[in-house]
């Protein structure tokens, strides 16, 4: 609480405590400038380095002093700005600009698209860096010092069969500096002993100098991890003793080019990988990202069946790898329809209209399905795995979505009456008009989801995510909320009548127009007005 009273006296109101999230004696916090404006408040954040902190050194000092330095300098929309430091009686703080974003950790999948996203983005902000005179390396480019958000693109429009392409926007932003120096052509010894394994290129631990090519290979083992789904703890393990990366064989779906170019993002030799990172930007741009997909090979990836292979199913498969496409989508729903039941894998099939009511699909394989206007009623998908899937319209009353993957998915219209949805993933999903009368979604992640028109009423969504989300106009009344995070979301209009907030995440959500007569807010208060203008 001392620590609290000193950022007071800094004009500074601490709102959350985000622990020790950065190495060496540093602690970081969410706060409020106390001078600014109620309606125009901005959450910042304070990292502190406190010297009597274990682990903290001298060197860890000097990092900090260093970051604050670099930052000073620094006017780029992908580098959060510097605002302020001060001194504590513990050591001093450093104020930068607030981003809402999740670092590269905290999401394991990724559409090679997306990467290809990430990657420009974080580019970008290295061709910034890399015109600095002279040129600046960041030195800790790993999926920790990473930030994405994802935003709306044109949260008016609804999204179309699933395609998020048009609607959502990837911003990047690189933070942590303390290890930066500038790319003189001279070696850097003294700093080998902070190299993380999978990420440093080895010329830092050579000691030799140091380029603009440095920061390509952490961005290049960093994409690696987003498109293997690997931690980046455990990269290290693909690193062979010459030093390459093998992971080649860890993405066979993706397109040659694609892989040519990572693997001259990540060479082991200087000469061998490109100059810097305006020069792999070019690059990058025009390489599709996967292989073109056939009906073949779709049908010939391994299935994650839980019940044995027929014969009526081998002799179905047969025929489906022997006939085109066409065929396939247009004049044989039932032989699709019997594979799905019988192998519980049948990924980007076209199925819809199909009737499906009460099938048993737990942990099926349906990524990128077209289960448009299905019947569904009762069916069990739980742990099923569905990113992408196109739901518009399917009726899924009473149907069992336990731990689904459906990041991304289309629901418009869907009809999740009474659904169970707990622990369900449906990050960037579109929710628009859905109807989701009584149904559990306890834990569930809804992150960035568009949930414009959707009603809730009478649901469960305790401790679920919905941080970004797009709710204008959502019904939640009497809906139980407690403790989910609606950090940033939009709930301009959303009737909250009777919903119980309590303990409930509201940075940021923009409340205009809310009904919130009854509501319990997230101090255990209950509202008694009618709505937020």
């Amino acid at each position: 609480m001392s620590n609290y009273q000193d950022f007071y006296r800094h004009n500074y109101q601490v709102q959350r405590d985000l622990g020790e999230n950065c190495a060496g004696g540093c602690l970081t916090y969410v706060a409020t400038p106390l001078t600014q404006e109620e309606k125009e408040k901005k959450l910042v954040l304070i990292k502190e380095f406190q010297f009597g902190h274990s682990g903290a050194s001298w060197a860890d000092y000097e990092a900090h002093q260093r970051e604050m330095q670099w930052l000073q300098q620094f006017e780029h929309p992908g580098i959060p700005s510097y605002l302020d430091s001060f001194e504590t009686l513990n050591g001093f703080c450093l104020v930068l600009e607030y981003k809402q974003a999740p670092s590269l950790t905290e999401q394991s999948y990724w559409k090679p698209e997306e990467v290809k996203e990430i990657a420009i983005a974080v580019l970008e902000i290295l061709v910034y860096l890399q015109q600095q005179k002279p040129p600046l390396i960041h030195r800790a480019l790993k999926p920790e010092n990473i930030l994405v958000e994802q935003c709306w693109h044109h949260p008016e429009q609804s999204l179309q069969d699933g395609d998020l392409n048009n609607n959502y926007q990837l911003k990047a932003y690189l933070v942590d500096f303390g290890q930066a120096c500038r790319a003189n052509g001279e070696a850097d010894a003294d700093n080998a002993v902070k190299a993380t394994l999978g990420f440093t290129p080895p010329e830092q631990l050579l000691n030799q100098p140091l380029t603009a090519a440095y920061d390509l290979y952490g961005l290049g083992a960093t994409l690696i991890c987003l498109l293997t789904g690997m931690k980046s703890t455990e990269i290290g393990k693909l690193v062979n003793q010459t030093y390459h990366l093998q992971f080649q064989h860890l993405l066979p779906h993706l397109s040659q080019q694609f892989v040519e170019w990572l693997e001259k993002m990540v060479a082991p030799d200087l000469k061998h990988r490109y100059a810097n990172a305006a020069v792999a930007m070019a690059a990058l741009k025009p390489i599709s990202t996967v292989k073109d997909v056939t009906s073949t090979e779709i049908f010939s990836r391994p299935l994650k069946a839980k019940a044995p292979l027929t014969l009526v199913a081998l002799s179905a498969l047969s025929l489906v790898a022997g006939i085109g496409m066409n065929a396939v989508t247009s004049n044989s729903p039932p032989l699709i329809v019997h594979q799905l039941k019988t192998t519980r894998s049948c990924p980007n099939c076209y199925l819809p209209d199909s009737q499906l009511e009460h099938a048993e699909l737990e942990g099926a394989n349906l990524k990128g399905i077209n289960l448009e206007n299905a019947d569904l009623e009762g069916a069990n998908l739980g742990d099923a795995y569905m990113k992408g899937a196109n739901l518009n319209g399917a009726y899924l009353y009473d149907a069992d979505l336990d731990g689904t993957y459906l990041y991304g998915a289309n629901l418009v219209g869907a009809d999740l009456t009474i659904s169970n949805l707990g622990g369900a993933y449906l990050k960037r999903s579109d929710l628009e008009n859905a109807k989701l009368y009584g149904s559990y979604l306890g834990g569930a992640d809804l992150g960035m989801a568009n949930l414009e028109g959707a009603d809730f009423e009478g649901a469960y969504l305790g401790k679920a995510n919905l941080g970004g989300a797009y709710l204008g106009g959502a019904n939640f009344r009497d809906v139980n909320l407690k403790g989910a995070n609606l950090a940033n979301a939009n709930l301009e209009g959303a009737n909250l009548e009777g919903a119980n907030l309590d303990g409930a995440n509201l940075n940021g959500a923009n409340l205009n127009g809310a009904r919130l007569h009854g509501t319990i807010m997230p101090d255990g208060t209950i509202d008694f007005g009618n709505s937020l203008d």
